[in-house]
Parts: structure tokens; sequence; C-alpha cells
């Protein structure tokens, strides 16, 4: 399969009553990679917060990672590529942090969330075109995923 994003970042803050160790891992087990980056920010009431970014460049790992998010998400980001798609051709995804703590991926619309960003690849660089490659692989890696495993 061509590349299809020229980058993905995965995102969380982490608030005064987190614990930072645990919020980093999310980001860890999300995309595989052990380096995260993180700012530090002071929240309206003076209390600390950590913005905690995990960059994934290699095609192979960006597409583990959204394979990884399952066929429900990737099925409901499928049907909702036109808004999820922004003005500068980046995929956003958000997912529920403390079902993701649990260890459930799900969607979510609320505000505490680990925010999955995506930088789509088209030449020329025209909305059509990265919704035309986005849908298609969105497409390929739903079939793939729905597909039932081969018998031993």
């Amino acid at each position: 399969m061509a590349p299809v994003f020229h980058w993905a970042k995965v995102r969380a803050f982490s608030h005064a009553t987190e614990d930072p160790e645990t919020v980093r891992g999310l980001l860890t087990e999300l995309t595989g990679v052990e380096e995260v980056d993180v700012e530090t920010a002071e929240g309206h009431h003076g209390n600390p917060i950590l913005i905690m970014e995990a960059t994934l460049w290699n095609s192979g790992k960006i597409n583990a990672m959204y394979e990884s998010l399952g066929l429900d998400i990737l099925r409901r980001a499928s049907s909702e590529t036109e808004d999820r798609l922004d003005e500068d051709l980046v995929f956003h995804l958000r997912l529920d942090k403390q079902e993701l703590a649990m260890g459930n991926r799900m969607l979510s619309a609320g505000g505490d969330t680990v925010t999955v960003l995506g930088k789509v690849i088209a030449h020329p660089a025209k909305r059509e075109v990265a919704l035309a490659n986005l849908s298609d692989f969105l497409e390929k890696v739903t079939r793939r995923l729905a597909r039932p495993p081969a018998s031993p």
C-alpha cells in the first residue's frame, strides 16, 4: 500500500489529578514509540498541565497505529471523512482517554481525550485528492480487519 500520511501525531493532556506516566503509557501503547515530547502549561486556576505528544514518521508504523484503533472506529471515521479532514488536509480523531486507560478504544466528542492527527498525502494538495486517498485507505483497512482469520 502506498503511503497515505506524511506523519501522525498522538496528543494528550495530563492534568494535575492524573499520573503523567499513565498518560505517557497510553501514547506509547497507541503509537509503539517510546519517545514522547512533553511541554508544560498552566491551567486556568494555576494548576500544572503536561501536554504530551508522540509523532510517527514511518508509514508502516502509522498504518499499524490506525489499524490498532479497530474496526468500529475506522468504520465510523470512514463515514465521517468530510467532517474529520480539515483545510490543511489533517485527519482528526479523538479517543476517550478514560476508556483508553481501561483498554477500550472508542471515539469521543468530550474534552478528556487522546487526539490522533494524520497529515494526508495529496498530490496535488487538494482536499478532494486527500479525501479520495483517505477514503481508499480506510476502506482497505476496514476490509482487511473485517476479513475472518485464516484457518490453520
